[in-house]
């Protein structure tokens, strides 16, 4: 019932990603997700130079969840 309220919830945001496999091997944990332009965070840096502090912490939030 949690997961499906946290979907609900977030149902319509525009920086979630639709996953299309997930798999897992003794060493890593694989997911497809579909493909999104706009570059990596290396370029986002390159290309803004300083993030003001709403963007660190949010840019924080998602390298957070992806390192997991």
């Amino acid at each position: 019932m949690v997961e499906r309220r946290v979907l609900q919830l977030a149902s319509g945001c525009p920086f979630l990603l639709h996953g299309t496999f997930a798999f897992q091997t003794k060493g890593l944990v694989l997911l497809g997700m579909e493909y999104v332009t706009g570059g990596d965070f290396h370029q986002l840096l390159q290309r803004k130079g300083r993030l003001d502090i709403p963007s660190a912490r949010y840019s924080s939030q998602i390298l957070n969840s992806t390192t997991m």
